[in-house]
């Protein structure tokens, strides 16, 4: 139950990320000065997918580190239990 609220909070701390990230992209292209919006739209665009594939790694590496310490420490849990019996 709280690896599913982690995992919710973690899309919306990551979708407000791409959010500032695309808008401080569209600052920066707007002061390039470019010649048509089609050109400004389709730069900005690429930049937030690039921002969010990378971001959707490192979610998923410490998604994946997260289950790796939460495996180990249920095997280390019931080592102690065997040890105990």
């Amino acid at each position: 139950m709280a690896d599913s609220n982690m995992g919710s909070s973690m899309k919306y701390g990551v979708a407000i990320g791409v959010g500032i990230a695309i808008g401080a992209l569209g600052a920066l292209l707007v002061k390039k000065d470019k010649t048509t919006i089609r050109g400004f739209a389709t730069d900005v665009i690429s930049q937030g997918i690039d921002f969010k594939e990378k971001a959707m790694t490192l979610v998923e590496g410490a998604k994946e580190a997260m289950s790796d310490l939460v495996a180990e420490a249920a095997e280390k849990q019931k080592q102690r239990e065997k040890a105990d019996s």
